[in-house]
């Protein structure tokens, strides 16, 4: 750090100062010598200043990252250049200190599409990857199950489910799921499991995921979940959110929004309709009206099962 990065009138009677936030380059190396420990050698991102500095980070730094970001960081991950976000403190007596508060999330995007792309790679080898999108078109939706955040707020695919569900259209099954707590991956595990059991039980027409407004969704890149949505045999249709995931290319269908999948669903019923043929529904209601007439009608039982 150089005389020209020292705020302007500092000297040995200056209270701390503190800004929000500064860059800076870094090369992070692992130093021998010290098993999970890092080196940065952090320069000024402006070519023409010079003071580097070099930073010690113990080894539980990446376990912080693996805990913050819900996925594993494998050392090799952190070699290479980085831009480090640290705070500078000038005190009289203890001089400068520097903090760093921060790493350029690049690392940890390019992590996460190095994951999923093996992830991929796996699911192709074996021919998992297109069994989602092979499926055909549902041709009725009597029922279906609804992976929702179980964040105790509306949710535009589940507000209209349960309008339908109400009229006696089609029956609802609801699994919640804390997306961004710990366990997310075993509760939607379990979610995927009820799921293939219940179809093969009494036949799902399809299994709809859809998630809120936050951000830690990387359960939904997770290589049991994006197995076990691929070999399903029921079509599921995914709402997209703000951080792409591997189940959005692997579903059935993926939707920016919940209005473009309700649309989907809404589809599937129009062609339900299209199929059944009313008039001869119709002149079967008129039948069996004049038969439940009569007087040998029996008036226990249901018209639709």
């Amino acid at each position: 750090m150089t005389h020209h990065d020292v705020p302007t009138g500092a000297d040995a009677s200056a209270c701390a100062f503190e800004p929000t936030g500064l860059s800076l380059g870094a090369d992070a190396s692992q130093p021998p010598g010290h098993p999970g420990a890092w080196l940065f050698k952090a320069r000024a991102l402006d070519s023409y200043r010079s003071g580097p500095l070099t930073l010690f980070v113990p080894g539980h730094f990446t376990t912080l990252i693996e805990q913050a970001s819900g996925m594993l960081l494998h050392p090799d991950d952190l070699v290479g250049s980085h831009t480090l976000m640290v705070t500078l403190t000038m005190d009289p007596v203890l001089g400068l200190t520097v903090r760093v508060i921060g790493l350029d999330r690049g690392i940890t995007v390019r992590t996460w599409a190095k994951d999923d792309a093996a992830v991929r790679a796996s699911l192709e080898a074996d021919g998992s990857w297109d069994a989602q999108r092979a499926l055909p078109v549902p041709r009725q939706l009597r029922r279906v199950i609804l992976i929702e955040p179980d964040d105790g707020a509306p949710h535009p695919v589940g507000t209209q489910l349960d309008r339908w569900a109400e009229r006696g259209m089609l029956v609802v099954h609801r699994e919640r799921v804390a997306f961004e707590e710990p366990g997310a991956v075993d509760c939607l595990r379990q979610a995927f499991e009820r799921a293939k059991d219940m179809h093969d039980w009494v036949a799902v027409d399809a299994v709809i995921l859809t998630r809120g407004s936050g951000f830690a969704f990387r359960v939904l890149s997770d290589r049991d979940i994006v197995r076990m949505c691929c070999s399903l045999g029921v079509p599921v249709l995914v709402q997209r959110g703000r951080l792409p995931t591997l189940i959005d290319e692997a579903a059935w269908r993926s939707f920016d929004t919940g209005e473009g999948l309700n649309q989907a669903l809404l589809e599937i019923l129009r062609t339900e309709v299209r199929e059944a043929n009313l008039p001869r529904l119709e002149a079967i209601i008129d039948e069996l009206d004049r038969d439940q007439a009569g007087p040998a009608t029996d008036p226990q039982g249901s018209l639709y099962d």
